[in-house]
C-alpha cells in the first residue's frame, strides 16, 4: 500500500517522502488503488501494441514515462528491424487480399496527393510571403 501511494503522490506532483510529504486518508488511499488498478490495463494494452515494434513503455513511477527500446543482439535496436517487417508483412497482406493492380495504383495515388498537398503548401506560402 505504500508504494501504491508513493505513486500516486508522484503521479500528481506531490513529494512522497521526507518532512512535507503529507499524510492521506481514507479517500486517497483509495484514489492511489483506482490510479494504479486503472493503469495497469492501459500498460499492458500499450505494451502490447509497441511490443512489436520492439519498444517498452512504463508510466508508473516517479520518473514518468519512459520509453525503452529493446536491442537485438546487444546491440542493434528492435525498432530498427521490427518496422520494416511489419511494413513488408501489411503490403504483402495487401497484395494478397486486392491485387496488384490496385495496390501500386493506391500506393501512386498516395504519393500523387502528397506532393500535390505539398506544392500546395509551398504555392500558398510562397504567395503569402510577398507584399
Amino acid at each position: 500500500m505504500k508504494q501504491l501511494t508513493r505513486i500516486y503522490l508522484d503521479t500528481l506532483g506531490v513529494p512522497s517522502e521526507g518532512d512535507r510529504a503529507p499524510r492521506l486518508g481514507g479517500a486517497h488511499k483509495w484514489m492511489a488503488r483506482a490510479l494504479v488498478l486503472a493503469a495497469v490495463p492501459i500498460l499492458v494494452v500499450v505494451n502490447l501494441v509497441t511490443l512489436m515494434f520492439g519498444v517498452s513503455v512504463g508510466f508508473l513511477g516517479r520518473d514518468g514515462v519512459r520509453f525503452s527500446f529493446l536491442r537485438l543482439w546487444g546491440r542493434v535496436r528492435a525498432i530498427y528491424v521490427m518496422l520494416p517487417v511489419m511494413i513488408a508483412y501489411g503490403v504483402w497482406h495487401k497484395l494478397q487480399t486486392i491485387g496488384v493492380f490496385e495496390l501500386v495504383s493506391s500506393m501512386a495515388a498516395t504519393i500523387v496527393a502528397a506532393i500535390a498537398a505539398m506544392a500546395l503548401v509551398l504555392l500558398l506560402n510562397g504567395s503569402r510571403a510577398r507584399p
